[in-house]
């Protein structure tokens, strides 16, 4: 229905409905097994009263839509530039250390690992019977460390 009054394609109908009605009601669809191509899928709903409303202000729900889409773009962009800011502030003030017993105090860490029976694993969350290394960029000097820290 909205398709055909705003001459825009599914997808775009569909991001904008779910920024205009996020909860929608759903229900499982579909009676085929999975190995016929079937399986429980969603159907989403939307009552009267919701259709009402995107209808009445579909353009505002757009722009609004637009704008949060420009505004994510923009924090991903900054978020990248902060990530390499970083990465060459540790590449000229600090040495890069992997895989170590016990780290200093002026030491950023970027991976906590255990060598279990199967290889290398993640230990951030976990606690084993098994040593922990840690991997991450080591600081001479306290000032420094505190300058990496206050990037900004």
């Amino acid at each position: 229905m909205f398709k055909k009054a705003t001459s825009l394609d599914t997808d775009s109908v569909r991001e904008v409905l779910e920024y205009a009605v996020p909860n929608m009601e759903w229900h499982h669809a579909g009676k085929l097994p999975k190995s016929y191509g079937g399986g429980m899928k969603k159907t989403y709903f939307l009552n009267s009263g919701e259709i009402c409303d995107v209808a009445r202000y579909w353009n505002s729900y757009l722009e609004k839509l637009n704008l949060s889409k420009i505004a994510d773009q923009k924090a991903a962009e900054e978020k990248k530039k902060f990530e390499v800011r970083k990465f060459e502030f540790l590449q000229a003030n600090a040495k890069k250390v992997e895989r170590v017993s016990n780290h200093t105090n002026y030491f950023y860490l970027t991976a906590r690992e255990m060598n279990g029976k199967y290889g290398w694993f993640d230990s951030t969350y976990k606690s084993y019977n098994l040593p922990e290394y840690f991997t991450g960029w080591k600081f001479e000097s306290e000032e420094k460390y505190n300058e990496f820290l206050n990037l900004k």
